[in-house]
C-alpha cells in the first residue's frame, strides 16, 4: 500500500506557507491575516492620507498611536513569556512546552512540535534584528514548511 496523497491538505499547507513567509500571518507574534495586511499596507495608506487629505490625517494620528501602543505592549508580553520558557512554546497557540518532551503533540491545540524547530523559529522572531538576506529568508521558509508538516502530523 502506498502513502495516501491528500491534495487539499497540500494546497492548504502551501497557502499557509506563503502567508507565513510573506509575514502576513505569524502565530509567534500574534499577527493575524488582517493585522498582517494592515502592517504591510497601512503605512502606504497613512502616507497617502497625509499627502492628499491633511485634515483626515489629523484624525488618524491618535487612533494610530493607540493601536501601535497596544500592538507593542502585546508583543512585549509575548516576548517575556517566550524568554521565560527558553523559546520553547507551541508555534501555533503559544502554549508553554517547558516540561514536555522534545518531540510530541501540543496538549492545547493538538499540533505536533519539535523542540529545536520551535526554539529556532522563536529565536528568529525575537532576535532583535531582521536579516534580509536571501539565505535567511530561505532558511525560515524551510523551517516553516517543517513546522506545518509537524503540526499536521500531530493533529492526525
Amino acid at each position: 500500500m502506498g502513502v495516501r496523497y491528500d491534495s487539499g491538505m497540500e494546497s492548504r499547507r502551501k497557502q499557509e506557507l506563503r502567508a507565513l513567509v510573506l509575514k502576513r500571518i505569524d502565530p509567534r507574534t500574534n499577527t493575524g491575516i488582517v493585522s498582517g495586511m494592515l502592517l504591510s499596507w497601512g503605512w502606504w495608506v497613512y502616507f497617502m492620507a497625509m499627502v492628499f487629505m491633511p485634515t483626515i490625517f489629523l484624525f488618524l494620528i491618535i487612533p494610530t498611536l493607540v493601536v501601535c501602543l497596544i500592538y507593542i505592549k502585546r508583543r512585549v508580553l509575548i516576548q517575556k513569556r517566550v524568554e521565560q520558557c527558553d523559546h520553547f512554546l507551541c508555534l501555533w497557540c503559544r502554549y508553554p512546552l517547558c516540561d514536555l518532551p522534545d518531540d510530541g503533540v501540543c496538549p492545547e491545540c493538538g499540533g505536533g512540535y519539535r523542540k529545536e524547530l520551535c526554539r529556532t523559529l522563536y529565536q528568529y522572531a525575537y532576535a532583535g534584528f531582521s536579516p534580509g538576506t536571501k539565505v535567511m529568508q530561505q532558511r525560515e521558509k524551510w523551517l516553516w514548511a517543517r513546522a506545518l508538516r509537524e503540526r499536521d502530523r500531530g493533529s492526525r
